[in-house]
């Protein structure tokens, strides 16, 4: 079907949406996307392609964009359609609730085509932990001029907050960052003396000892000291996990932190 749109429709508008499309269609939708000069719009929205699939349509879409092409919105897998400039071309990218877990892959090697991005900001969209690191993991290899970062209601826990930290260290120009709205201590647990609520609170108290370890490393010796801003509104912070954090930070200098923001918009649970 795509050699034949290819020779003879002067395409403007292709969606393969929900269909059982895998990686090997992948490779025809990419030459569809290059040889069609006037098309526009493409939805490929595949819940059956791989990584090696998501990744040939990145990188056929960079490279249409890169031809000043007539594309200018893209389908992935959600039910929104994406102006294309706003994944390739401008220095800020927000990615929103209209995108999922699955397209994380996805987003990643659009990421990996547009080295000028000084400015991300994922919010509102169940990527987990599992996402967030994907995300992260894109960011230390191709962009070390990021300057802010926002992960905001991602569903992240304090799993996901170390491996921030650990690529916020990595990010020498990084000056923002903004974990706001994240469950970091998971969901706060009955009071009642059942095995299962002692087991439920002994992973809370987990969390809270990695979560003040993570910020230590974040803004101390030997991690992201030029971090200016940190935001982490709404994640529950109590004023156990506030003594853990005021420890972590008395062990180094915090030289360049401005701005920290732990305040609660939800349950008030801070003393």
């Amino acid at each position: 079907l795509c050699k034949a749109l290819v020779l003879h429709a002067p395409l403007a508008f292709f969606s393969v949406c929900d269909n059982n499309v895998q990686d090997l269609g992948a490779t025809s939708l990419s030459a569809l996307v290059n040889s069609c000069k006037k098309l526009a719009h493409v939805g490929f929205g595949q819940p059956m392609m791989g990584d090696a699939g998501l990744k040939t349509m990145a990188a056929s879409i960079a490279t249409s964009v890169q031809r000043k092409s007539s594309l200018r919105s893209i389908r992935p897998i959600s039910t929104d359609w994406t102006d294309i400039a706003d994944l390739v071309s401008d220095p800020t990218l927000t990615l929103n609730a209209s995108y999922t877990a699955r397209e994380v892959p996805f987003l990643c090697h659009m990421l990996a085509s547009r080295p000028g991005l000084v400015k991300l900001t994922v919010q509102a969209c169940e990527l987990g932990d599992d996402g967030v690191a994907f995300v992260c993991h894109a960011l230390a290899a191709s962009h070390p001029q990021l300057r802010e970062l926002a992960f905001r209601r991602v569903a992240m826990t304090a799993d996901g907050l170390g491996v921030v930290a650990q690529t916020a260290a990595k990010l020498r120009k990084l000056s923002r960052l903004n974990v706001s709205g994240n469950a970091l201590l998971g969901a706060r647990m009955s009071t009642r003396r059942s095995r299962r609520a002692t087991e439920a609170t002994s992973k809370v108290v987990v969390g809270r000892g990695l979560i003040a370890k993570f910020i230590g490393e974040l803004l101390g010796e030997g991690g992201a000291g030029w971090l200016e801003t940190l935001e982490m509104a709404g994640v529950g912070l109590d004023a156990v996990e506030c003594a853990l954090i005021a420890d972590a930070l008395a062990a180094g200098p915090v030289a360049a932190l401005q701005k920290l923001d732990v305040s609660d918009f939800a349950t008030p649970t801070l003393d």
